[in-house]
């Protein structure tokens, strides 16, 4: 008698494409290609939006940094400080001295503040505060009139100095020019001849760091005066 087996039925043949399950290996590498296409599309997914980033930081591009610009200082004819953070709107400093301003100098954060009859004084802080510098200067009197402030390349700071004379009719007579390298913790007078009347203006010598040029009032020839 014949014995017909079947098969379909024995484990290690495969089925019927009718709706019937194949082996596994035919599974396996059907995964694997998925998973490779769709690493395929990660990757071109993670290009794209590189790319993406470059191109529009290219049609908008980050504005610059601007950096902050140094405030400007200046003196009112009426003797007020004034302060500036774009040289249109001028504002007075939020302390004054007891006397008039006559003349300001700003070294990177430090001022220097001249005045009319109190002497010179220095902050730290804005001019918010006041730290008088005369007495450094050993002058023969307090009441000293700061009349020009000027500053070199190498941080020295110079001042013309002059005092009030008279009583009825009173008049500013020059006494010198003295200059500072430490800040106004000391000081020295510069030689040089005496000025017939106030010094204006201060210019120190861009070649030579100890030499300063006064502009003397009513006269258009400076004095050259030279720190120690």
């Amino acid at each position: 008698m014949l014995n017909l087996v079947n098969t379909d039925s024995i484990a290690g043949y495969p089925e019927s494409r009718a709706g019937r399950p194949e082996p596994w290996g035919r599974h396996l590498r059907q995964w694997l290609l998925v998973a490779a296409l769709a690493a395929l599309v990660l990757v071109a997914a993670a290009a794209l939006i590189t790319e993406w980033g470059t191109i529009t930081r290219w049609l908008a591009p980050e504005a610059p940094a601007v950096e902050a610009q140094p405030a400007h200082y200046a003196v009112s004819p009426d003797g007020q400080a004034l302060r500036s953070a774009d040289g249109a709107e001028w504002l007075a400093l939020p302390a004054q001295t007891l006397s008039r301003a006559t003349t300001i100098l700003a070294q990177g954060e430090v001022l220097y503040l001249g005045t009319e009859s109190a002497g010179l004084f220095r902050s730290d802080d804005g001019g918010a505060t006041w730290a008088a510098l005369t007495d450094q200067m050993g002058l023969p009197m307090p009441t000293a009139s700061v009349t020009a402030l000027a500053a070199a390349e190498d941080g020295t700071v110079y001042a013309a100095i002059g005092y009030w004379l008279g009583t009825s009719d009173a008049r500013l007579t020059p006494w010198g020019v003295y200059a500072t390298a430490d800040g106004g913790a000391t000081w020295a007078q510069c030689a040089g001849p005496a000025a017939s009347a106030s010094v204006i203006a201060l210019q120190p010598d861009a070649a030579d760091l100890g030499l300063v040029y006064a502009q003397v009032e009513g006269s258009d020839t400076p004095l050259a005066y030279r720190r120690p």
